[in-house]
């Protein structure tokens, strides 16, 4: 049985073969390289003029952003979403108070926030709008490229890309910052990253042939055991723990050969028409009902998908059954960071979120075979 990886792989023979497209992103004169995209908010938030203020973050995030504003200086106040995971801006301008200065948007699975409207709502009450893009690299709002309406916005390129690392942050308004970012010196190839390397090849080669994932899985069961047991079993949801001091925010680049991969292969377009594609055909060939239904019901060209967010009665459970047909899904956000309170009514959606939504995999590595094998795979569940 092939595996299906949430995230994509690395296909080694486009190694060489180099795109020619200009990354509307990545290759912008404004983006800045870093390790992750926790590392790239926590270094731009510190070059902030005004600082000890109030950002406001969203209810229903993943912690590490919300680490990332504490240890850059700042307070957090949180803000419910709606229904269709879409800002409250209603109670956000009920609620702005004089310490307030910044937004951080978070565009959920790759679908934008109306963001024009989050726009106005920053140059009338003078707020840093900060785009968290980690979802949504390539993804576009009205013909325009999310991450270059705000004045600071932030990428994970691993989600996206078959990358072991990278992560980044497009400067779009130098004014807010009391210097000039500089972009984190490159670090040297180390022995894990090239595990993490060889782990998303060995993923790719599991996802398109059912005797080479037999093969690769019994290699692995000998020689990889711990790796092994990583694919074949569930990951289950656990609450993360934050360091006062976490060591991992600190300045990091991404080695030179992150940058030469990222110029192999599929370029920004391609990627975004095959992501697409497969999340239409799993629209199409699940067989929806009151157990399992998407929250978008359609994705237009200028969306490029992190994967397709379903609702469900429980995700942890649905994740225990994906695991046992070889698919890997993804729970963004089940454990808020620890100084959230859930208690507040308005936060009901936020819940509902953490405990039901759960993402299956669109990336451009499936093909519409793999992509129609995995709809008929969830369709043979007991949800």
């Amino acid at each position: 049985m092939r595996y299906y990886n949430f995230f994509p792989g690395f296909n080694w023979r486009t190694i060489f073969f180099k795109h020619k497209a200009i990354d509307p992103i990545l290759d912008s004169g404004n983006f800045h390289f870093f390790g992750s995209a926790r590392k790239a908010l926590f270094n731009s938030l510190s070059l902030l003029k005004q600082k000890g203020g109030t950002i406001l973050v969203p209810s229903y995030h993943c912690g590490v952003e919300v680490e990332a504003v504490l240890q850059a200086g700042f307070k957090v106040q949180f803000y419910p979403l709606l229904k269709n995971l879409e800002i409250d801006l209603s109670w956000i301008r009920r609620n702005i108070a004089q310490d307030t200065m910044a937004i951080l948007l978070i565009h959920y699975f790759g679908f934008p926030q109306p963001v024009n409207e989050v726009c106005d709502l920053c140059d009338q009450l003078n707020l840093v709008l900060i785009e968290d893009c980690a979802h949504s690299l390539y993804s576009c709002y009205d013909n325009r490229m999310l991450g270059t309406f705000g004045d600071v916005s932030i990428f994970s390129i691993m989600k996206t890309h078959g990358v072991p690392n990278g992560g980044g942050v497009l400067i779009n308004n130098d004014l807010i910052l009391k210097e000039k970012l500089k972009t984190a010196q490159k670090i040297p190839v180390t022995v894990s990253f090239i595990k993490q390397l060889v782990r998303l090849m060995l993923e790719y080669e599991m996802s398109i042939g059912e005797l080479r994932a037999k093969m690769i899985l019994f290699l692995l069961k000998i020689f990889y055991h711990n790796y092994y047991q990583d694919l074949t079993r569930p990951c289950p949801s656990e609450p993360i723990v934050f360091m006062e001091q976490p060591a991992n925010f600190f300045q990091e680049g991404v080695p030179w050969i992150t940058r030469f991969l990222l110029e192999s292969g599929l370029n920004y377009d391609q990627i975004k028409k095959r992501r697409v594609r497969n999340f239409k055909i799993l629209l199409e060939n699940i067989h929806w009902d009151d157990h399992i239904r998407p929250l978008f019901r359609n994705c237009s060209d200028e969306i490029c998908p992190l994967g397709l967010p379903v609702l469900v009665q429980n995700n942890d459970s649905l994740l225990d059954l994906l695991s046992k047909v070889q698919i890997s899904a993804f729970i963004f956000g089940r454990f808020p960071h620890h100084v959230f309170d859930s208690t507040f009514t308005f936060f009901q959606n936020t819940e509902d979120f953490r405990k039901r939504l759960i993402c299956l995999p669109v990336h451009q590595n499936l093909s519409k075979e793999c992509t129609i094998d995995l709809a008929e795979r969830v369709n043979r569940l007991k949800i």
